[in-house]
């Protein structure tokens, strides 16, 4: 189990000194938990749900490269811009976001009060499909579309702080740790022996990693929002989550895997630490090589990644479309949002549009190439 991230949240829209001082906390956050020998692979900051196109005194293309290059100067590995919903915004940040690669944006199409915002979501799909004929059509990999979301996740692109305090909180990258506990289940087909073994393997070290976080922030004087306890794959073909389901017997896209998916969300859930985010089994197709190789099959479709997303954490995360227009990449988005309301619970859609079903030929250390999707 690893860190994947450390996530501070800045309150209000920060300049060189905030982010100076953020990095400052994080690398300190970084050496406490390096020295109990937790290693940690990023640091990140992220701003708060905020409507700068509004404002006549920002001019926010302008700060937003500036904002880039102080997050790139003080070692920080990317920066979520907060929740954005009015079109104003969203198309300033379009116009640099490919250029600054330190930046993620994600658009608020949906709240649990203010119900499914229609002229966000249009713009969002429209920002994707325009994303992916721009300079860099890998930008997809840092815009979304959020729905229901809850502050303070340190996932990103849908990060982001609410408060007039800072605060940091903590992701994982634990796959590893659910191969682990499901090689020791005894009976292939026994969910509830599976659910004890990962409550057993992964309370002690999210204790460890809560207890060192707890007493960091005491001595920073900065607020500790959480772990989000959700299962994030990493790229090794050895920690797939697809090969975590097969040592349960299960054919990850076969009966049985919603099942699975619920047991796992259930478990992290019931962890006794302190919580914040999504906390439930991630399922981002081009960020774990079993799910790469699921893309594309017969097995694969959408529906069935929506479906599995109503016991999940994320929804449909990273998943290469092939010649979507922006009208079915909208009803993608419509599809998730619509789930989010009903159910409750932060969902993102981060889609990667190609323009055909080949084999993607992105060239990222972020992600695994996979083959793209009909829609």
């Amino acid at each position: 189990m690893k860190i994947r991230s450390i996530n501070f949240g800045c309150p209000g829209i920060p300049e060189r000194v905030e982010i100076e001082l953020a990095a400052a906390i994080l690398n300190s956050l970084k050496s406490s938990l390096c020295a109990s020998g937790v290693e940690v692979q990023q640091l990140r900051v992220s701003l708060p749900y905020w409507n700068p196109g509004a404002r006549k005194d920002i001019d926010l293309a302008g700060y937003l490269t500036r904002l880039n290059e102080n997050v790139v100067s003080a070692g920080i590995g990317f920066c979520s811009l907060g929740l954005v919903r009015d079109n104003k915004s969203i198309q300033e940040i379009l116009s640099v976001l490919p250029e600054l690669k330190s930046l993620n944006a994600c658009v608020d199409v949906a709240d649990a009060t203010g119900g499914i915002h229609y002229p966000a979501l249009s713009a969002a799909a429209n920002a994707i499909y325009s994303l992916s004929h721009s300079t860099d059509p890998f930008t997809n990999f840092r815009f979304g579309a959020g729905a229901c979301l809850v502050p303070h996740s340190p996932y990103f692109p849908g990060a982001f702080h609410e408060g007039a305090k800072p605060s940091f909180s903590i992701g994982l990258e634990n796959s590893d740790a659910l191969i682990e506990a499901f090689s020791v289940v005894g009976r292939k087909d026994d969910l509830r022996a599976a659910a004890t073994s990962l409550a057993n393997v992964l309370t002690d070290p999210l204790k460890k990693i809560e207890k060192i976080a707890s007493e960091a922030a005491r001595g920073l004087s900065v607020e500790f929002a959480g772990i989000d306890t959700s299962i994030a794959p990493s790229l090794r073909q050895e920690e797939s989550i697809v090969k975590a389901f097969s040592q349960l017997g299960i054919e990850f896209g076969q009966a049985g895997t919603l099942a699975v998916c619920s047991v796992i969300t259930d478990t992290i859930k019931a962890i006794p630490v302190r919580k914040v985010g999504y906390c439930g089994l991630m399922l981002p197709i081009m960020e774990d090589h079993g799910l790469a190789e699921f893309c594309g099959t017969e097995a694969f479709d959408l529906q069935k990644l929506l479906a599995y997303s109503s016991v999940c954490g994320v929804g449909i995360d990273m998943v290469p479309v092939a010649n979507a227009s922006p009208d079915k990449l909208e009803r993608i988005i419509l599809d998730v949002a619509s789930m989010s309301m009903r159910l409750r619970k932060p969902l993102l859609t981060r889609l990667l549009p190609v323009n055909s079903g080949g084999l993607t030929d992105f060239n990222s250390p972020f992600i695994l190439n996979a083959r793209a999707v009909p829609v």
